[in-house]
């Protein structure tokens, strides 16, 4: 684990293809159970989506 927050944790991870290592980050679904949550996760989504040709970030 290399981070922590209210929603999700951050993972170092080995992708097993190419020996590649990335961090993923771990949403926790069971934390997600408001419109206020829904809004955020949805926020973050558009930002990951919008960033989507930026070189450190995979989806």
């Amino acid at each position: 684990v290399i981070g922590r927050g209210s929603y999700a944790k951050v993972l170092l991870v080995r992708f097993k293809k190419t020996d590649r290592i990335y961090a993923m980050k771990v949403v926790k679904k069971e934390l997600v159970n408001d419109d206020e949550d829904i809004d955020w996760v949805q926020t973050e989504k558009h930002v990951f989506e919008q960033a989507s040709n930026h070189p450190f970030l995979v989806g």
